[in-house]
């Protein structure tokens, strides 16, 4: 299961609706926001907002698809026997979600192995943050496509 737990600059957000949409093969979230482009139900007069969540101090998770997609990322989580992290450095200001990561490890019955994967050629300050947190993990520094193209 792939959970992106920030949302992502391809995800639109219709307040009115409270409902997301998808620019597929282009990251157009910034475009559609910036050009203030109303929402694509027929009925609705709102105008898109971006759906991410940007790792700083001051977050707000009360958006309904984030919530969800949290819910089922701490399900996954105390469910998994492996947790694979593809290109999270794991900032220090993402405490609500090391603290969600957290409470799905300890509602697990089971202790799951932890990939990460870095970007190729990383520095070890990412490599630092997960060990902290969660003792021994599999450190990859090689990028999403390598990572991917080791296990086809």
């Amino acid at each position: 299961m792939l959970l992106k737990l920030h949302g992502s600059l391809n995800w639109l957000y219709c307040p009115k609706c409270d409902e997301y949409d998808i620019t597929v093969g282009e990251k157009g979230a910034v475009k559609y926001v910036e050009e203030n482009l109303l929402c694509y139900n027929h009925y609705c007069t709102s105008k898109y907002q971006y759906l991410i969540v940007t790792p700083t101090y001051f977050k707000e998770y009360e958006n309904r698809i984030i919530k969800t997609i949290w819910k089922q990322a701490r399900t996954s989580i105390a469910n998994a026997d492996k947790i694979v992290f593809i290109g999270y450095s794991l900032p220090e200001a993402d405490k609500e979600i090391r603290c969600m990561i957290l409470n799905g490890l300890n509602d697990s019955k089971i202790k799951p192995g932890i990939i990460v994967v870095g970007k190729k050629n990383s520095n070890s300050l990412t490599k630092e943050r997960y060990m902290r947190l969660f003792g021994e993990v599999d450190y990859r520094p090689i990028g999403f496509v390598d990572y991917v193209n080791t296990k086809m």
